[in-house]
């Protein structure tokens, strides 16, 4: 995934508004109770895993060191989200798109994010279904 996030921001950084790059497709909207409670979806949304957790607590080596992990995991992650925002919001401004994979032009910058992404999409799910699985073993 981190490949995906830095081909973006490398797009949206470098091509954006230039003729090879696709750009900034999003429309500006107004900000309402719909459009609110949307984005804080998303954002919740995003720093989900507490599916996975107490499975990762229990493999760990040392169970108590959990919660420094959590901290840990979580402050990376609201790092490069925000380093992400901040890149699209500044080369987009109001037209920033509500899908990031939208700022890669046709070409292969956007097939090796495809391929990346379906990688991601696979492991994930692989990793997800352990839990599944050890419940019925």
């Amino acid at each position: 995934i981190l490949v995906v996030l830095a081909v973006c921001v490398y797009t949206l950084v470098v091509d954006v508004g230039t003729s090879t790059g696709l750009g900034c497709v999003g429309q500006p909207r107004t900000l309402d109770f719909l459009s609110f409670n949307g984005a804080l979806s998303g954002f919740v949304f995003a720093f989900q895993g507490q599916g996975i957790m107490l499975e990762m607590q229990a493999e760990m080596r040392n169970p108590e060191e959990f919660p420094k992990a959590v901290v840990v995991g979580n402050t990376t992650l609201l790092v490069v989200y925000t380093l992400v925002m901040v890149a699209a919001r500044s080369a987009c401004g109001d037209r920033t798109p509500t899908e990031l994979l939208l700022v890669l032009p046709d070409g292969p910058r956007k097939l090796v994010v495809g391929v990346f992404m379906t990688a991601h999409l696979i492991v994930c799910y692989t990793i997800l279904q352990q839990v599944l699985c050890r419940a019925f073993a």
